[in-house]
Order: structure tokens, then sequence, then C-alpha cells
């Protein structure tokens, strides 16, 4: 579920790790973190030890996970795929738009007032 306080900690950990850590162009900006992602991984990898780091993307299923963390493979559990196309993105829009609507709130309703107290105070003609 969305909330206010997610969002922001969500925001202010991709800020940190990803921008303020590794590259000065701003965070958002896709052209130049792919740019730097190589020397953003390079420099992870410079900081953990090789037995402590575990590169994984979801389609590798859960071999290399469990694997890596002593686990056993799970038999009769398919590995989770939640995040199918651009659900992670529209999740995040949804919450900025939210955002946008508590903070322009009261602005748009004094213009509502405003108007509807024009209309009123404004002879018929």
């Amino acid at each position: 579920m969305y909330t206010q306080e997610g969002m922001g900690a969500f925001h202010d950990t991709i800020q940190l790790a990803v921008a303020d850590w590794t590259t000065p162009a701003p965070w958002y900006d896709r052209h130049a973190l792919a740019d730097y992602m190589p020397k953003h991984t390079e420099y992870i990898r410079s900081l953990v030890p090789p037995e402590n780091l575990l590169e994984f993307h979801p389609r590798d299923g859960w071999d290399p996970l469990c694997k890596f963390l002593g686990k056993d493979v799970p038999e009769d559990t398919a590995f989770p795929y939640v995040n199918r196309g651009r659900w992670a993105r529209n999740y995040v829009a949804i919450g900025v738009i939210l955002k946008c609507i508590k903070l322009s709130f009261h602005y748009v309703l004094f213009a509502i007032v405003l108007i509807v107290a024009w209309k009123w105070a404004t002879p018929n003609s």
C-alpha cells in the first residue's frame, strides 16, 4: 500500500544509492545513469568482498540466490515474479500524482472560492 513516508524513503534510498555515491549527474537522468552504471558496479565490487557479494537478476531464479544464502531451493514454489512491465513505474507515478494533488489542493480550493465569489459579486449582464 502506498504511504507518503514509504515513497519518501524509497526516493531517498534510490538517490543516495545510485546518485550521491557514484555520479555527479542528477539521478533521474537515464542516459547519465546508463553511462555511469559500469563505474558504479566496479565501485560496489571494490567495497564488498566477493564472498559477500551476489550479483543477481530475478530472471536467474532460485538457484544462485539459494546457493549464496546457503539454503535449499524450494521444490514446490515458483520464483516470484511481481514486477511485470511497468508496474513499479506506474506505482511510483501514482504516488507522485497523489502527492501533487495533496500539495495543490488548497490552491485549487482557493481558486474555486475566488471564482464563485467573483460570479456572486458581479451583476449579471
